[in-house]
Protein backbone atom coordinates (compact mmCIF):
# COMPACT_ATOMS: atom_id res chain seq x y z
CA UNK A 1 0.00 0.00 0.00
CA UNK A 2 3.05 2.27 0.36
CA UNK A 3 1.57 4.31 3.19
CA UNK A 4 3.83 6.94 4.74
CA UNK A 5 3.47 7.29 8.51
CA UNK A 6 5.23 9.55 11.00
CA UNK A 7 7.30 7.85 13.70
CA UNK A 8 8.17 9.89 16.79
CA UNK A 9 11.36 8.71 18.49
CA UNK A 10 12.49 9.80 21.96
CA UNK A 11 16.23 9.35 22.57
CA UNK A 12 17.92 9.61 25.96
CA UNK A 13 21.65 9.41 26.54
CA UNK A 14 21.95 7.13 29.59
CA UNK A 15 25.74 7.03 29.34
CA UNK A 16 28.38 9.05 31.13
CA UNK A 17 29.81 10.65 27.97
CA UNK A 18 28.24 12.87 25.29
CA UNK A 19 26.93 10.99 22.25
CA UNK A 20 28.12 12.74 19.09
CA UNK A 21 26.96 12.28 15.50
CA UNK A 22 24.24 9.74 16.32
CA UNK A 23 22.31 8.67 13.20
CA UNK A 24 18.73 7.59 13.86
CA UNK A 25 16.65 5.60 11.38
CA UNK A 26 13.71 3.18 11.17
CA UNK A 27 13.74 -0.43 9.93
CA UNK A 28 11.06 -3.00 9.12
CA UNK A 29 12.14 -6.63 8.64
CA UNK A 30 15.79 -5.52 8.66
CA UNK A 31 15.36 -2.98 5.84
CA UNK A 32 15.31 0.79 6.11
CA UNK A 33 11.83 2.14 5.48
CA UNK A 34 11.25 5.62 4.16
CA UNK A 35 14.84 6.67 3.68
CA UNK A 36 14.60 9.19 6.49
CA UNK A 37 17.62 9.29 8.74
CA UNK A 38 18.31 12.07 11.18
CA UNK A 39 21.67 12.93 12.70
CA UNK A 40 21.88 14.28 16.22
CA UNK A 41 25.14 16.19 16.49
CA UNK A 42 25.41 16.08 20.30
CA UNK A 43 23.40 14.44 23.09
CA UNK A 44 24.85 15.13 26.54
CA UNK A 45 24.59 12.61 29.40
CA UNK A 46 21.01 12.56 30.73
CA UNK A 47 19.76 14.68 27.83
CA UNK A 48 16.65 13.68 25.88
CA UNK A 49 15.85 14.62 22.29
CA UNK A 50 12.72 13.87 20.25
CA UNK A 51 12.85 13.43 16.47
CA UNK A 52 10.14 12.59 13.95
CA UNK A 53 10.97 10.25 11.09
CA UNK A 54 8.76 9.05 8.25
CA UNK A 55 8.39 5.36 7.42
CA UNK A 56 6.83 3.90 4.28
CA UNK A 57 4.81 0.76 5.03
CA UNK A 58 4.21 -1.62 2.13
CA UNK A 59 1.54 -3.80 3.72
CA UNK A 60 -1.59 -3.05 5.74
CA UNK A 61 -2.09 -4.19 9.31
CA UNK A 62 0.25 -4.29 12.26
CA UNK A 63 3.88 -3.50 11.45
CA UNK A 64 6.66 -3.70 14.04
CA UNK A 65 9.32 -1.08 13.41
CA UNK A 66 12.81 -1.04 14.83
CA UNK A 67 14.62 2.22 15.57
CA UNK A 68 18.33 2.22 14.88
CA UNK A 69 20.81 4.60 16.48
CA UNK A 70 24.45 4.42 15.40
Amino acid sequence: TNTRVPVEVVLTNTGAEPAKGVKVGVELDGKAVGGDEVQIDNLDPGETNTVTLTATLERPGVNVLRVTAR
